[in-house]
C-alpha cells in the first residue's frame, strides 16, 4: 500500500517530528511505501547529528528547496498545496502534525486544536504569533466554527493523539472520540544511561528553545535555589527560536542566574551526557502536550518534576505522583527540587519504578498498534477519502 505521511516540516526535531520518523518507520516495517510532504526541505544532515535516528521515506516531496521558512507559524496554511502533490499518488494519507486546517485522511494531535478553538485556560503560558495571534483577535469565532464543521465530518477513529490530556482535549473542544496512540520515544538509548551516571544534583530541562516551553519559569525557580545547578539544552532552528534563545540568555547574564547553563543543537551523544548527570528532569511549558523529554529522563533514571497539567502530569508521572512530582507555583517547584535532591533513597526508588513506566513508549508497543490502526482504517469496507 502506498501511504503518504503529510508533516509541514520535520526541522524542529521535536516530539511531533519523532512521530513522524517512527510512524515511517513502523509502516515501512510493514512493507508500505510510504511518501512523505513536507513545506520545508527537510535538514537531514542536522537531523541525523541531533536525533537518536531519523529513518527516511521512500520518496520525499518537499514543496520548497528552502531549508528554513522565516515564518514557521503560517506553514500550515501551505498544507492544501502539500496535499494536493499526495492526492493522486497514495491510498490513504496520514497528517501528522495537525496545523490550521484538518486535512488528510487520518489526523495525528501530537499537540493541543488550533489556539482560536481551545478555552484561555487551555491557552495559558503558551505564546503564539502571527497567525494564531491575528485569529484569536479578529477570526476567532468564524474560524473556530469552520474548524469544527471540518472536525465534525472526520469520523472518530480516524483522529489519533499522543497522549490521554490531548484526547481529553480534543473532545472537550470538537466533541471527538480519538484514539490515543501513545508514540515510540528511543528510550533504549536513555535507559543504558542508568549503568554510567555520575550524579551531580542537577537539574535537566531539556527540548526546543520557544515560548510556549515557559523557560523563564525556569530561571524563576534557578534564581530561588542558587545551590542547584540547572542546564536547559535545546534545539535552535529559526529565526523566532534564536530570538528566545537570544531573550533567555540575556536574561539569565542581566540578572546574574549563575547557576543555569544553556547549550543548543548538541549531537545526541552529547545530550546523553547531560541524562548521565542529572538528577531531575525538569518541564516547566503549561499544558504541554505529552512532554517527550520527561519520557526519556525517566528512562535515564532521572526523577521528574513537571506543572500540574497537561501530558508530563497526566500519562507520564501520574496524578497520584508515583512516578515524579508536580508542581503550580515556583516555590513549590523549588521546594519539590531540593526535596529529591537531598534523599538518595527516594530518588533510587522513583527510577526504579519508572523502569517499567516508560515500557508503554517503546517502539514495538507502538509499531504494533500504529500500523494495526492505520490497515484497519485503509481496508475497512466502507473505507472513504475524507473530504471526497
Amino acid at each position: 500500500m502506498k501511504i503518504g505521511i503529510l508533516h509541514d516540516t520535520l526541522n524542529p526535531a521535536g516530539g511531533a517530528e519523532m512521530f513522524c520518523f517512527n510512524a515511517m518507520r513502523a509502516l515501512k516495517e510493514r512493507d508500505h511505501e510510504v511518501l512523505l510532504a513536507t513545506i520545508e526541505k527537510t535538514d537531514w544532515l542536522k537531523l541525523e547529528t541531533i536525533m537518536s535516528e531519523c529513518p527516511r521515506p521512500d520518496v520525499e516531496i518537499p514543496l520548497t528547496d528552502t531549508t528554513y521558512l522565516p515564518f514557521q507559524t503560517e506553514l500550515s496554511l501551505l498544507e492544501p498545496m502539500v496535499l494536493r502533490r499526495l492526492a493522486n499518488q497514495c491510498d490513504i494519507i496520514i497528517q501528522t502534525h495537525c496545523g490550521i486546517m484538518p486535512i488528510g485522511d487520518i489526523l495525528v494531535f501530537n499537540d493541543l486544536p488550533p489556539a482560536s478553538v481551545l478555552s484561555d485556560a487551555l491557552t495559558e503560558g503558551n505564546s503564539n504569533s502571527g497567525t494564531f495571534k491575528l485569529l484569536r483577535r479578529v477570526y476567532s469565532r468564524p474560524y473556530a466554527l469552520i474548524y469544527k464543521h471540518l472536525m465534525s465530518k472526520v469520523p472518530d477513529d480516524r483522529i489519533f493523539t499522543v497522549s490521554k490530556f490531548i484526547s481529553t482535549v480534543v473532545y472537550n473542544t470538537v466533541h471527538k472520540n480519538p484514539i490515543t496512540i501513545y508514540p515510540a520515544i528511543s528510550t533504549e538509548a536513555f535507559t543504558k544511561v542508568q549503568n554510567s551516571r555520575k550524579k551531580d544534583g542537577s537539574v535537566l530541562v531539556c527540548g526546543r528553545f520557544s515560548e510556549e516551553k515557559n523557560l523563564d519559569l525556569v530561571l524563576d525557580v534557578a534564581s530561588r535555589i542558587p545551590d542547584v545547578r540547572f542546564s536547559i539544552v535545546g534545539t535552535v532552528n529559526n529565526g523566532s527560536s534564536r530570538n528566545y534563545y537570544m531573550k533567555i540568555k540575556n536574561r539569565v547574564e542581566s540578572e546574574r542566574i549563575t547557576n543555569v547553563d544553556l547549550a543548543t543543537n548538541l549531537p545526541f551523544q552529547t545530550l546523553l551526557k547531560y541524562f548521565e548527570t542529572a538528577d531531575i528532569i525538569f518541564s516547566a511549558r503549561i499544558n504541554e502536550p505529552l512532554g517527550a523529554s520527561v519520557i526519556e529522563g525517566m528512562a535515564a533514571g532521572l526523577v521528574p518534576i513537571v506543572h500540574r497539567s497537561g501530558g508530563p502530569w497526566l500519562d507520564s508521572v501520574g496524578t497520584e505522583e508515583k512516578f515524579g512530582y508536580s508542581y503550580c507555583t515556583v516555590e513549590a517547584a523549588a521546594g519539590a527540587i531540593q526535596h529529591v535532591i537531598r534523599d538518595d533513597y527516594l530518588r533510587s526508588t522513583i527510577a526504579k519504578r519508572n523502569i517499567s513506566r516508560v515500557q508503554m513508549f517503546s517502539k514495538t508497543e507502538f509499531s504494533k498498534r500504529f500500523s494495526s490502526e492505520v490497515e484497519r482504517i485503509a481496508s475497512a469496507k466502507d473505507w472513504k477519502r475524507h473530504g471526497t
